[in-house]
């Protein structure tokens, strides 16, 4: 492997691993797994196999990555009724749900 390159491919690893760090929407940190895998060698096939998607969306996310960056796999604004929480209030809700899940006997 060509050094250049494996000091790239540490730099985009880095990169990768801060977002997904400070990210608590799982649906980008999902996206931005595979295509950290597919940037490792992975086949796009192999990666929609391990995560249960579809290749073509894989391929839609290396596209997207390669074309606008780790941004443009966050999730685009949908359709449908407009949320009643306020940002700051479903942040607070998201951090007392994950500290209160428990399984039940």
């Amino acid at each position: 492997m060509d050094p250049q390159a494996q000091w790239r491919d540490r730099d985009l690893l880095a990169e990768f691993t801060r977002v997904a760090r400070a990210c608590l929407d799982r649906r980008f940190v999902h996206r931005l797994h595979a295509v950290v895998l597919v940037s490792a060698g992975r086949s796009c096939l192999e990666v929609a196999a391990w995560f249960g998607d579809d290749r073509r969306t894989i391929e839609r996310w290396v596209r997207r990555w390669g074309t606008d960056g780790v941004m443009a796999l966050r999730d685009h604004p949908h359709a449908g009724r407009p949320a009643r929480l306020t940002p700051q209030a479903s942040m607070q809700l998201a951090k007392v749900l994950s500290g209160t899940a428990r399984l039940r006997p």
